[in-house]
C-alpha cells in the first residue's frame, strides 16, 4: 500500500519529552536545573560544567538515558494514528554508538518504514 503522506519526525524533544535528560544532569552534577533554565541549544552555554567533564559524563550515561525516555503526551497515539496513511521517517542526531538502542525504541513506538541518521 502506498502511503499518502511522508513525515520526518525528530525523536528527542519531539517524540520524547524535551526535559528527559534533566534528571540525569541534576543527579550527577548535583544541580537543580529545569527546562526553563535552558535558554540556549548548547547546554554548555547554560550549565556551569566544563566541556570535557560533560562529554565524559554524557558518553557514560547516554545509552541508559536513551533506553526508555519519557514520551510526549499523546505521542504514541498520534504516531499510531498517522501510520496507516503516512510513512514515518524517524530522524536523530544521536551518536552511532546509540543507534541500536534508538532503533529498538523507535520500533517500539510503531512499525516504521525508515530510520534516518541525521549528521550535524
Amino acid at each position: 500500500m502506498d502511503k499518502k503522506y511522508s513525515f520526518g519526525i525528530d525523536i528527542d524533544g519531539t517524540v520524547t519529552t524535551q526535559e528527559f535528560m534533566i534528571p540525569y544532569i541534576n543527579s550527577y552534577f548535583n544541580m537543580n536545573v529545569t527546562l526553563a533554565d535552558f535558554t540556549d541549544y548548547n547546554l554548555l552555554n547554560v550549565l556551569p560544567i566544563e566541556k570535557d567533564q560533560f562529554s565524559n559524563w554524557f558518553t557514560n550515561i547516554e545509552i541508559e538515558m536513551y533506553k526508555n525516555p519519557p514520551l510526549q503526551k499523546n505521542a504514541m497515539q498520534t504516531l499510531k494514528k498517522w501510520y496507516p496513511n503516512a510513512m514515518l521517517n524517524y530522524i536523530t542526531a544521536r551518536q552511532n554508538n546509540s543507534l541500536e538502542v534508538t532503533k529498538k525504541l523507535v520500533f517500539t513506538y510503531t512499525t516504521t518504514n525508515r530510520f534516518i541518521k541525521y549528521c550535524r
